[in-house]
Parts: structure tokens; C-alpha cells; sequence
């Protein structure tokens, strides 16, 4: 709504004038393309990452074998950076799968599975299944999206690491927490003005979440999400 101050002639009083527009379709948009955006972002281009991971660390095995073959890999990485360069100049839609209920469990194992790349540390994995009965589909999917970030930015970042993900009851909330042992990083130092992290932030608000995010250098990084379960119902 905008307004403003009129005035006309013989009339002795301030008049406003107001316009009211309605902006409905216009914030529906723009709630669209930030969902598109997260989904391109924790979808797909997380996807690629790790394909890219497995890819260079083969190659890294094959040069000692076959230097011909290692050239050829490396002739794919650079195929697969265009590609992510392509998915990053326009934006597909992605819906982010149905979590049924009570799968919770099996959707995360699937995403440590998929990230996991040949070679390193299995990524231990700790679910309290009652707690993450708790959570409604909507929820499941967020959180699925904020572990698998963060994730993906471990494998990426904190080099060779042990990894942990744990799913438990915390003071009454559902906590999330993936824990690495890696490089780490100081948090007044690191910009975090990156599209990961603020895709997280943005899912945490939504579930009206809090998102911790504690890390120093050489002493690893911790990712906590908590978010308030509803009152258990009094029953008769």
C-alpha cells in the first residue's frame, strides 16, 4: 500500500490518497524461485559433487596403474565442471521427493549412502527412529536437505575426517547433529554469505528451527539443527 499527502482547492482539511495493490501472484513467484533455487542447490548440484569426488579419486588411483586412462579421467572432471557450470546458469525444477512416514531412517541412510565416496571413512550414522516419528513430512524433508549439505560441504572441506550423524530427543526437541573431526574453519574468518549455508538458514527458519554451527581451525565442525516438537496429547 503506498500513500499520499493531496490537497485541492476549497476543501480546508489534508487529504490521503491511498493505493492498494494487491501483490499475492508477486510474492508467490518470488517464493517459487527461492525453492527452485534450493532445490537446484541441494538436489542437483550436490549430486554432481559427489560424482565428482568418486571421479577424482579414482583418478588419483588409476595414475599409478595407467597414466592413459588417468587423462581420460581427468578429461571427464572436466566434462562434469561444465556441466555444473550449465546447471548453475538456469534453474530446473526439482521437487524434493515424498518422505513417507516412518522412512525417515531409510531416506537419510540413503543419503549417506550416496555420499559416501570410494576410499574413505564410512560416515557413522545414529537415528532414534521414535523421535524422528515426531517429525511431519514437510519437516523430514528439510532436514533431509540441511544433512545432506552439510554433508556434502564435510566431504568437500574438512578433508580426511571422521563423520558423524546423530538423530536423537534433546530437551524436548528434535536434534540433528552432523559432526566431523576434519580441518575446520573460524567462523568470523569464513564468509558465509555462501548459497549452502544460506539455503540451511532459510530451511531452518521455516521450521521455525535454530541452526548452530560451531567449528574451529583444526578442531573440526559441528552442525546442530533443533527443532520444538509439538506437546505429547493428554489422553483420557
Amino acid at each position: 500500500m503506498t500513500t499520499t499527502g493531496i490537497e485541492l482547492p476549497g476543501h480546508a482539511g489534508p487529504l490521503l490518497l491511498a493505493v492498494v495493490k494487491n501483490i499475492s501472484e508477486r510474492k508467490r513467484i518470488t517464493e517459487e524461485r527461492e525453492r527452485i533455487s534450493q532445490d537446484l542447490h541441494d538436489d542437483i548440484l550436490q549430486s554432481l559433487y559427489a560424482v565428482g569426488m568418486g571421479l577424482e579419486h579414482m583418478r588419483q588411483r588409476i595414475t599409478r596403474i595407467s597414466p592413459t586412462n588417468a587423462r581420460r579421467l581427468d578429461v571427464s572432471v572436466t566434462q562434469l565442471n561444465g556441466v555444473i557450470r550449465q546447471v548453475r546458469s538456469f534453474i530446473p525444477r526439482m521437487q524434493t521427493p515424498a518422505i513417507q512416514q516412518g522412512a525417515f531412517d531409510q531416506a537419510l541412510l540413503a543419503i549417506v549412502q550416496s555420499l559416501t565416496v570410494a576410499g574413505e571413512d564410512d560416515i557413522q550414522l545414529d537415528i532414534d527412529k521414535s523421535v524422528a516419528e515426531g517429525l511431519s513430512r514437510t519437516q523430514c524433508g528439510s532436514v533431509l536437505s540441511i544433512a545432506k549439505e552439510a554433508l556434502s560441504n564435510s566431504l568437500r572441506h574438512a578433508g580426511t575426517a571422521h563423520r558423524r550423524v546423530t538423530v536423537q530427543l534433546y530437551r524436548g526437541k528434535f536434534r540433528l547433529e552432523v559432526f566431523d573431526d576434519g580441518k575446520g574453519f573460524s567462523p568470523t574468518a569464513r564468509k558465509s554469505s555462501g548459497m549452502g549455508l544460506a539455503n540451511m538458514r532459510a530451511r531452518a527458519r521455516k521450521l521455525g528451527a535454530r541452526l548452530t554451527i560451531r567449528s574451529r581451525p583444526k578442531k573440526g565442525t559441528q552442525v546442530v539443527l533443533d527443532i520444538p516438537l509439538p506437546a505429547p496429547q493428554a489422553t483420557a
